[in-house]
């Protein structure tokens, strides 16, 4: 296949259920597991993004992502300054964990700084 300029393949995915990009990043959804790729001064390879399982749905924001998982919760991580996460806090959080308040969720949507 010939991408257009500017367009590449992201290596070994090819299945993937649902993409969302961010600022310098993209996740997909395959087989209810997160993949993430991004610029940060790697080569581009999709890294398994541990602490989501079952996902149907995720979005990025500027420098965060979120999930929506098989039962409604929603878990997130990234950068977390104004609040985007959810989590009643404004600390930044490295992994993903589940966001107490967002259950019952049916669909999942993420901005520059908002989720």
């Amino acid at each position: 296949m010939v991408l257009p300029a500017g367009v590449f393949a992201i290596p070994g995915i090819d299945d993937a259920e649902q993409l969302a990009v961010g600022s310098e990043h993209a996740c997909v959804i395959r087989g209810g597991d997160v993949l993430g790729i991004g610029e940060n001064g790697f080569a581009r390879v999709p890294v398994l993004l541990g602490g989501i399982t079952g996902a149907r749905g995720v979005a990025t924001g500027l420098f965060h992502v979120c999930a929506l998982t098989g039962d409604g919760g929603v878990t997130c991580f990234g950068k977390n300054d104004l609040g985007q996460l959810g989590d009643g806090t404004k600390t930044d959080r490295k992994t993903a964990r589940p966001i107490p308040l967002l259950t019952g969720m049916t669909a999942l949507g993420a901005g520059h700084s908002i989720t």
